[in-house]
Parts: C-alpha cells; sequence; structure tokens
C-alpha cells in the first residue's frame, strides 16, 4: 500500500466552526434596498448595499409607474413587487478557508394575484460563482413557485448540493428577481451557505519544526507524489486563521522533500499548521513543537567519532569536518536517514591534527 501526504484535517475558520452555516443574508434590517415610481424616480442609485450583500440593477432598463415598486427589505425578507425589471443581490466575497464542500440554499414565495410571464422570464434565478468561473444558475418561475392565485404561492427551496470549494477561493452567491407589472412579486426569506470541512484521508503525520542558524524550518516527506505543483503550508494562529502561508513547488515521482523557512517562530513552542498538497488534498498537523537541530558526539576513538542527531527519514545528511572555525567547511561522509534518529561513525579527516570541528548539513 502506497503512502499519500501524510496529515488529518484543518478547521473553517469562518464562523469558527467545523462545520455549518458560512454565510446567511441578512434582511433584518428594513427598507435596506430601492423604491421607485413614475413621479419620484428611484430613491437610489445602484448599487445599494444592505447588510453582508449588494443590490445592483440597471436604473435605465427598470420601468416604474404610478404605483410603488419595490426590491427592498420588509418583515426580515427581500420583497421584490412590481419591480418593473430585474434587479440582484450579490452576497459579500466569502473567502473559504478549508477545502471541503459547501451546500447553497435559498427560499421564497410568489406574492401578488397575476401571474408571472414565463416568455419574459419573470421569476427567481439562483446562482452562485466561485473565482472568475462563469456562474452556476438556476430559474424559478410562475410553475415553481406556484400558481397564479397568491394564496396558493408556498414557499418554495432550492439547493446546489456538495459544491466542493478550496482553501482561499472566493465564493459569492445570490438571486436575481424578475418581475414586470403590478401585483405580481416574490418575497426571499433566505439564502445561505453551509460548509462541511474535508474528511482525514491519512494518519501518520510526520511534520518537523527545527531551529537552526538562519530560522525556523517546517519539514516533510510526500510520498507518492501524483503531480507536478505546489504543496502549501498555512501556519495558524490561536483561533485557526490563516497567519502565514508558503509554497513549495514538487514534481511526480515517489517522493517529494517539502521544506519551509518560516518566520515569527519560536524555540520551545509548539504551533499548529495546515498543509495542501499537490492535487488538493487538505491535511493538519496540530502541536508541532520547535526542535533544536543538533548533532551530538557520543563516542570517539583516534579512527573517528560517532555523531548522533536528529534526522527526517529518507532525507540526505552530509557532514562536514574544519581543523579551524573560519575555514571552508570540507565533506567527509554523506548519510541517508531512515528514522527519526541517526547515528554513524565519521572517520576522523586529520587524526594528527590538535582540534577539529565536525556539523550535520542538511542536503
Amino acid at each position: 500500500m502506497k503512502k499519500r501526504l501524510i496529515g488529518l484535517v484543518m478547521v473553517w475558520a469562518a464562523g469558527g466552526v467545523h462545520a455549518g452555516t458560512i454565510y446567511s443574508a441578512d434582511f433584518s434590517v428594513a427598507g435596506q434596498g430601492c423604491t421607485h415610481t413614475s413621479a419620484d424616480g428611484f430613491s437610489a442609485a445602484s448599487p445599494v448595499d444592505g447588510e453582508n450583500w449588494t443590490l445592483t440593477y440597471d436604473s435605465t432598463s427598470v420601468s416604474s409607474d404610478t404605483t410603488l415598486n419595490e426590491f427592498i427589505t420588509v418583515d426580515g425578507k427581500m420583497r421584490v413587487q412590481d419591480w418593473g425589471g430585474e434587479g440582484t443581490i450579490t452576497s459579500d466575497t466569502i473567502t473559504i478557508t478549508q477545502g471541503g464542500t459547501v451546500n447553497i440554499s435559498g427560499s421564497g414565495r410568489g406574492v401578488g394575484s397575476d401571474a408571472f410571464n414565463y416568455v419574459g422570464k419573470e421569476g427567481i434565478t439562483w446562482f452562485y460563482k466561485i473565482n472568475d468561473n462563469d456562474p452556476v444558475e438556476v430559474f424559478l418561475g410562475e410553475t415553481e413557485l406556484g400558481g397564479t392565485n397568491v394564496n396558493s404561492k408556498t414557499e418554495v427551496g432550492y439547493t446546489f448540493s456538495g459544491i466542493e470549494v478550496n482553501l482561499n477561493d472566493q465564493l459569492r452567491v445570490g438571486f436575481a428577481v424578475n418581475v414586470d407589472g403590478a401585483d405580481t412579486g416574490v418575497e426571499i426569506s433566505s439564502l445561505t451557505v453551509d460548509g462541511t470541512a474535508a474528511g482525514v484521508t491519512s494518519s501518520g503525520i510526520d511534520l518537523r519544526a527545527f531551529q537552526t542558524a538562519d530560522g525556523v524550518y517546517v519539514e516533510f516527506v510526500a510520498y507518492d507524489v501524483e503531480a507536478d505543483g505546489s504543496i502549501r503550508l498555512a501556519l495558524l494562529d490561536e483561533v485557526g486563521k490563516v497567519a502565514w502561508e508558503g509554497l513549495v513547488d514538487v514534481a511526480v515521482g515517489p517522493q517529494s522533500f517539502a521544506r519551509f523557512l518560516v518566520p515569527g517562530l519560536e524555540l520551545g513552542r509548539s504551533y499548529d499548521f495546515r498543509v495542501r498538497d499537490e492535487v488538493g488534498k487538505w491535511w493538519e498537523a496540530a502541536g508541532v513543537t520547535v526542535q533544536p537541530f543538533a548533532a551530538e558526539m557520543t563516542g570517539a576513538t583516534l579512527a573517528g567519532i560517532t555523531l548522533a542527531f536528529d534526522s527526517q527519514p529518507d532525507r540526505d545528511y552530509e557532514i562536514q569536518w574544519v581543523a579551524a572555525l573560519g575555514d571552508t567547511w570540507q565533506t567527509v561522509t554523506n548519510t541517508t536517514a531512515t528514522g527519526s534518529q541517526t547515528s554513524l561513525g565519521v572517520p576522523h579527516p586529520d587524526p594528527e591534527g590538535p582540534c577539529g570541528f565536525f556539523r550535520v548539513q542538511l542536503k
């Protein structure tokens, strides 16, 4: 059985929950939106900002008459009554903070006694858009919203289910409402996005953090690398939000070594990390403690010394020597670690010399 990139899952930062509602359109503040008649014109220029959404429309293409034309929040709902054209509600941008899936749900009902004009596409168009991709849409007209009699127009919902999302995706959701004529309209009661975190794919994580002369390095081995691409490492703060991110490129092969110089880490402290592998899988490593990277001499003879040091499995290490600090380091031998501790005998390059210094260099 081949190993995959080590790790577990990460948490949603939005809302501070592992899974649940990460967006809900707020229609609780009455009077947000726009109204107009032919007498008073438009009460607001497009766009109009709501609590966490924006209404956009083209005032030159929206007809008006002597009755009140509404696209406005009333009693905790968004009412679109006798609007005379199309207006679009779009959520604030939702930044995805973890890979997984989302469900996007909306609910509304027809109001007024007149029938919708299906040919004119009167009704509700629910949509979502990820990054710069084309929007995904579904239209609900007279048939779906329930008859011509106001009393038969019951609440109707629609859900986009199981949409896959990745870290830092920019998601926007919303609906466009098109009504044209007196006593025709809809009321939108809800628009929500629920998230489900990516599940556990594997275990046995071996992510390590070492203090070296030039800073703290976080490193791990990715096995069975399946595609050219990048591996992303994120440092999480105390509330699970991303405090720092880094990328390394990997190539197709049985394994690849990922090594990141992470700023701000301190020796002896523990940190939480999140990893995205080269094929978009998400993993989590919590409580990683920064360790010193040092070699220890455990034995010495005239022929050489025995060195022991913490190591990363499958990584190559170079043992170097110098007679006096300030001289050029010379390579004595190389070794490939097979475990988390490596011990090896190193021949002395100059047995007759009065002194010398060894060091372990990660290749």
